[in-house]
């Protein structure tokens, strides 16, 4: 027995300290994402996997982009590139779809072209992302 008495109050010591922490409320989630709260204008996209529905041109500037999915692919993205100096959105557009994705490293064409950022989402998710 006088074994088991150091033991007790050891465990009974343990139990009044930690019942006080398991007691506490973790600080709340905010209600919103803290990139919504900078006010920026929201731009959305929403896929199925086959197809993107959202602008396809904006004007320079900053915005919150929100990417919405329904498409069974595990996790996908989108990005947001620029056309350089005498290119045209079409040409653009053009090349990045002739890009080789097999190939090592990247493709020339993106050490002459901007990109404003992008962003992803999971399966059956929302993503959010700042764009400048």
């Amino acid at each position: 027995m006088k074994r088991l008495l150091p033991l007790l109050v050891l465990a009974l010591m343990l139990a009044t300290l930690t019942r006080g922490v398991l007691a506490q409320d973790a600080t709340p989630l905010p209600s919103e994402s803290l990139l919504a709260g900078l006010g920026y204008p929201v731009i959305e996209y929403t896929s199925d996997g086959t197809t993107l529905t959202g602008p396809t041109e904006l004007e320079a500037g900053r915005y919150l982009v929100k990417i919405s999915t329904t498409s069974p692919i595990e996790d996908w993205g989108i990005s947001f590139y620029s056309p350089a100096d005498g290119m045209t959105g079409d040409e653009l557009l053009a090349e990045l779809l002739a890009v080789d994705t097999m190939a090592d490293g990247p493709p020339d064409l993106f050490f002459h072209v901007g990109m404003a950022g992008g962003v992803g989402s999971l399966q059956g998710g929302i993503g959010l992302g700042g764009l400048a």
